[in-house]
C-alpha cells in the first residue's frame, strides 16, 4: 500500500474573509484506504456542456455539481476559460487514514473528501495539459476550514485514495480532471469550498487575487 508524507496547513475560521495561514505545520503519513477494493464507489466526470461566453463573476454562490467558469490566466494563451466544479464533500471515517488518528496535530479535527472536476477545451488530440486550481473548505456559513495540502488525491490516479473515492485516471487530451483533498473541520462540518485565489501549499493567501474578498462558493443544498 502506498504511502505519501503531506503536511497540514490550517487557516484562522473568519467568515468569508481572506485570512493569513497559520505557520502551524505537522507531517502526516497518508496511505490509499484500508481494503481498497471493490467496494469503493467511483467518481465519474459530468458533463458541463459548452464552454460558457462569461467567467462566473466574483461573490457567486453555487451548488455542489455546478459549474464556474474562470479565465486560465496562468496557460499563456489569451482568452481560454476553463470549468471549476466542486463535484461533492463526504466526512471520511478518520479509522481509514493512516496515522491520523495518532497524530497529536489532528486532535479534535474530522476529515472530510472535497471531490473537484477541472474542464476545458483541448488545443489539440493529444493535449498533455491537467489544468486544475485550488479550491478550500469551508462551513455552512463560510468560514474556512483546514486542509491536508498537496492534493491527496493525486496520490495514485485511478487508485481509491484516503477521499474514499475511486477516481478515473487522467487521459492526454480529454479536457477533464478529477482530483481530490481533504478538509479538516474542529466544529461545524465542511459544507463546501471556495475558489479565493489560496494556494493550498503557501502560508499566506494572496492579497491581491481578483477573487480575494468575493470568492465563488460551492456550497451543499
Amino acid at each position: 500500500m502506498r504511502t505519501d508524507l503531506h503536511r497540514i496547513i490550517r487557516t484562522a475560521t473568519r467568515p468569508r474573509r481572506r485570512v493569513a495561514l497559520s505557520a502551524g505545520f505537522a507531517i502526516l503519513a497518508v496511505a490509499a484506504l484500508s481494503g481498497c477494493a471493490a467496494g469503493e464507489p467511483a467518481m465519474e466526470p459530468i458533463d458541463v456542456g459548452e464552454i460558457a461566453s462569461d467567467a462566473t463573476a466574483p461573490g457567486t454562490t453555487l451548488a455542489l455539481g455546478d459549474t464556474a467558469w474562470i479565465w486560465d490566466e496562468g496557460s499563456g494563451t489569451a482568452g481560454e476559460m476553463f470549468g471549476v466544479t466542486v463535484l461533492e464533500v463526504n466526512k471520511i471515517d478518520p479509522a481509514t487514514i493512516k496515522g491520523f488518528s495518532d497524530n497529536p496535530e489532528f486532535t479534535g479535527y474530522t476529515p472530510y473528501g472535497v471531490v473537484t472536476q477541472y474542464s476545458w477545451k483541448p488545443a489539440r488530440e493529444f493535449d498533455g495539459r491537467k489544468i486544475d486550481i485550488d479550491v478550500v473548505p469551508v462551513t455552512a456559513d463560510g468560514t474556512l476550514g483546514g486542509w491536508v495540502a498537496n492534493n491527496v488525491g493525486n496520490i495514485a490516479l485511478g487508485s481509491p485514495d484516503v477521499c474514499g473515492v475511486k477516481l478515473p485516471e487522467f487521459k492526454s487530451g480529454s479536457g477533464v480532471n478529477l482530483t481530490c483533498f481533504v478538509g479538516l473541520s474542529k466544529t461545524d462540518p465542511i459544507a463546501g469550498a471556495v475558489y479565493n485565489g489560496t494556494d493550498r501549499n503557501a502560508v499566506f493567501a494572496a492579497d491581491d487575487h481578483p477573487f480575494a474578498a468575493e470568492p465563488i462558493t460551492w456550497l451543499k443544498k
